[in-house]
C-alpha cells in the first residue's frame, strides 16, 4: 500500500497499453502514455511533447529496464538535466538447457532455416554467442543472410542491421500474435523474393 501510494505521487511514463492497464488496476494516474513502437525514442518525443506533464530538469528519473540497460534513453534523459535511476527487476539470460537452441543455430547455419523470427534483440546476441561457441559464426550469419528474417520491431531490427543482418519483416505491430499472423500470410511472397536473390528455386512449404 506505501508503494502503491507512493506512485500516485509520482509521475509515471508507461510504454503501452499493458502496463498502462496494470496502473489503473491500482489507481495510479499515468502522466504520459507512450505510442507503439515503445522504444525509448518515443519516449523522449512523448516527453518533449509534453514538457508539463513531465519536466526533466532537475528531476530524479527512476528507468524499469527491460531485461536489459537502455543507454541511449538514460543519455537523452540526463541531456535533459534529469539525474536517471535505473531499476533492473530481471534480465535476460541464457536458458539452461542448451540443446534446442544449439539444434536451431545449426540448422540456420546449415541452410535449412527458409524463415528466421527474432521477437527480442537479446536473441540474437544469445544466438551470436552460441555459434561462436560452437565454432560457426561465419556458418550461422551465411544462414541468416539466405533466410527470410523476421523481427518483432524496431529495437531487434536495429540491432541485427547492426550485425550485417537484412532485416524482411516486420509487423504491423510490435507483438507476438501480429508478428506470427502476418508473417505466415506473406511467407511464400518473401521466401520466393529471397530464394530467387540467392538463386534458387522459388518453393515454398510454409512458415518454418
Amino acid at each position: 500500500d506505501d508503494f502503491f501510494e507512493a506512485l500516485r505521487e509520482t509521475r509515471v511514463v508507461v510504454r503501452g497499453p499493458k502496463p498502462a492497464a496494470v496502473m489503473r488496476e491500482v489507481n495510479v494516474p499515468v502522466a504520459l502514455s507512450v505510442p507503439e513502437p515503445n522504444t525509448w525514442r518515443e519516449i523522449v518525443q512523448a516527453i518533449d511533447a509534453n514538457p508539463q506533464a513531465l519536466p526533466t530538469r532537475d528531476r530524479r528519473i527512476a528507468v524499469q529496464e527491460h531485461g536489459q540497460p537502455s543507454p541511449q534513453l538514460y543519455e537523452e534523459l540526463e541531456k535533459r538535466g534529469a539525474e536517471v535511476f535505473p531499476v533492473r527487476v530481471y534480465r535476460w539470460e541464457l536458458p539452461e538447457d542448451l540443446g534446442p537452441l544449439k539444434s536451431a543455430i545449426q540448422s540456420v547455419a546449415e541452410g535449412k532455416a527458409d524463415v528466421v523470427m527474432f521477437t527480442s534483440r537479446v536473441q540474437f546476441m544469445h544466438s551470436s554467442e552460441i555459434a561462436a561457441e560452437m565454432g560457426i559464426s561465419e556458418q550461422f550469419m551465411a544462414g541468416l543472410r539466405k533466410a527470410v528474417v523476421a523481427s518483432i520491431g524496431p529495437i531487434a531490427s536495429e540491432m541485427l542491421r547492426s550485425h550485417g543482418v537484412q532485416v524482411d519483416f516486420e509487423p504491423s505491430h510490435p507483438k507476438m500474435g501480429f508478428l506470427v499472423k502476418e508473417l505466415a500470410d506473406r511467407c511464400e511472397e518473401l521466401r520466393r523474393s529471397r530464394r530467387a536473390h540467392w538463386g534458387y528455386s522459388p518453393l515454398c512449404s510454409g512458415l518454418s
